[in-house]
């Protein structure tokens, strides 16, 4: 027990394992458990008045197995107790200080057990189950489910307009009192990612992952076996996207059609200047979309990445050559380098970046230079002194002198794309997302 100055240690009320405890006051407390004998198991319950714990209570209909993981007082003469049975389904309890301990009704029959609950009174209250991406919202007969876009693990507020639900990747969101609004992206497994006035979006195994203040995901209308492999942010509402079966995606803001399908090919890089001038790479081959005419060209090279200063100046990484577009036609950069290239960006036609190998090239407007560091699989420049780079497992940051290694990551992350809004918050993409500055 902490009393605003120090921990002491109490006799436990339960013989075998607590689960939660919760309380009114310092005189109305409840820890909960369950207990593993063969012979006397179930869930328990004990109740603390302040100076001493009650014996154990429980029912005769809990057998081996139930358990309770939490519980939550509205008042001093009422609780709410989460758990599980020993069936494997959930598990809801209710005592008053009148009638003791019965079963409520509990917001699902999926297997899987209760793993906390809370409330903002006796008839406003949350729990969540351990298997399904919901936070339950209900007043112990009847229930709904909010997703609040990742596995929620735990529900707490400080009323019934501020509650708050954390889970798996780290996420976190808020309700004020209707849906849950996701603070932290959802649990994404992305590849690359492109911007537009200061909105990220992102090409993810889930969907189309989009940042704009808050976090949305839009799901792709691909079959199982498909996937997408670059998108381009033309505007905040005009999204392309090229998939592994040829397919050419387009988002108006709101959903996806399919623009185009190249059948047999599939689709590596987008990038264009405008909704009516893209670039699309496949296998030795060139798609460009100029007004409303689509044109294939065979070529001798393949571009796993573009980008362009402007409509004449585009520039294309092929692995063991640059390419560069004029206005006219492609040619390859001849150069002393010897780079080799999976990814470029730049921020005018004076600074432009190619990573993939390992080191990083810088080109100037007249020539490529040998910039060393690291090998980098994405790359993002906000400036040549402004320089993002990810390998799949760190981050790092040039400064006009020399690349420099970023915090340690989560231990969970995998970087495959990185991206910087106007207002220098940087996002590393991968198997999920990481923010800061």
């Amino acid at each position: 027990h902490w009393d605003g100055g120090k921990w002491t240690a109490l006799d436990g009320p339960i013989s075998n394992v607590l689960g939660g405890i919760g309380g009114f006051d310092q005189s109305h407390v409840f820890a909960v458990g369950w207990d593993d004998d063969s012979t006397y198991g179930g869930f328990r319950a004990s109740q603390y008045n302040g100076a001493t714990w009650s014996g154990q209570a429980t029912l005769s209909s809990s057998l081996s197995g139930d358990g309770l993981r939490d519980v939550f007082m509205p008042s001093a003469t009422e609780a709410w107790a989460a758990g599980w049975r020993y069936t494997g389904l959930p598990l809801l309890m209710h005592w008053t200080q009148a009638a003791g301990w019965s079963y409520g009704t509990a917001p699902t029959s999926t297997a899987g057990g209760l793993s906390h609950i809370w409330g903002s009174s006796a008839s406003d209250l949350w729990t969540t189950a351990s298997s399904i991406p919901c936070v339950y919202h209900g007043d112990g007969a009847t229930w709904s489910c909010q997703n609040p876009g990742f596995m929620p693990r735990d529900t707490r507020g400080s009323s019934a307009g501020n509650v708050w639900t954390v889970g798996d990747y780290g996420g976190v969101a808020r309700s004020s009192g209707g849906a849950f609004t996701a603070l932290t992206p959802p649990p994404v497994d992305c590849l690359q990612a492109s911007g537009t006035g200061g909105e990220l979006f992102a090409a993810c195994a889930q969907g189309l992952l989009h940042w704009n203040g808050s976090w949305s995901l839009t799901p792709f209308p691909i079959a199982a076996s498909e996937r997408v492999n670059a998108v381009w942010a033309a505007s905040p509402t005009s999204v392309w996207a090229v998939t592994s079966a040829g397919n050419v995606l387009h988002w108006n803001g709101s959903s996806f059609q399919t623009a185009k399908t190249f059948a047999g090919s599939s689709l590596n890089a987008v990038w264009g200047t405008s909704d009516t001038n893209l670039w699309i790479s496949a296998y030795q081959s060139l798609i460009h979309l100029s007004g409303t005419t689509w044109s294939a060209t065979p070529v001798a090279f393949e571009i796993s990445s573009f980008w362009g200063a402007s409509a004449s100046d585009i520039w294309g990484a092929a692995y063991s050559t640059i390419q560069h577009y004029d206005g006219t036609s492609w040619s390859q950069l001849t150069t002393t380098a010897n780079p080799y290239a999976l990814a470029v960006t730049g921020s005018s036609s004076s600074d432009v970046w190619f990573a993939g190998g390992t080191d990083t090239y810088h080109w100037d407007g007249s020539k490529l230079t040998d910039i060393g560091g690291t090998s980098l699989s994405a790359i993002w420049s906000a400036g040549p002194n402004d320089v993002f780079g990810v390998t799949s497992t760190d981050a790092y940051h040039y400064d006009g002198v020399s690349w420099k290694a970023l915090p340690t990551p989560p231990p969970w992350a995998y970087y495959q794309a990185v991206w910087s809004d106007p207002a220098h918050e940087v996002f590393l993409l991968g198997k999920g997302v990481v923010r800061g500055k």
